[in-house]
């Protein structure tokens, strides 16, 4: 697996054939206990976290709620730690 150093769109390689993803451990992705990983963002967002169970990439899904402006949902990925 080539190592990421920033955030990026593209899906990377898996050290398995695919990723597993699981939501993280707020000690892995932050948050609070009772919803580890997801985090609410400006203008109605909300963003999720979750990690290859394989390879520890982090995959970032922004998602938009229901009154938000762009209803456009992103994925970014990111090295874990």
């Amino acid at each position: 697996m080539s190592t990421l150093n920033h955030r990026t769109d593209i899906e990377p390689n898996c050290t398995h054939q695919e990723h597993q993803w699981r939501r993280g451990e707020v000690e892995e992705v932050g948050g609070c206990r009772e919803n580890p990983g997801v985090f609410s963002c400006p203008d109605d967002r909300m963003e999720i976290l979750e990690v290859c169970d394989h390879c520890g990439v982090i995959r970032t899904t922004d998602e938009p709620g229901l009154c938000a402006h762009d209803q456009n949902t992103y994925v970014s990925y990111q090295e874990g730690s």
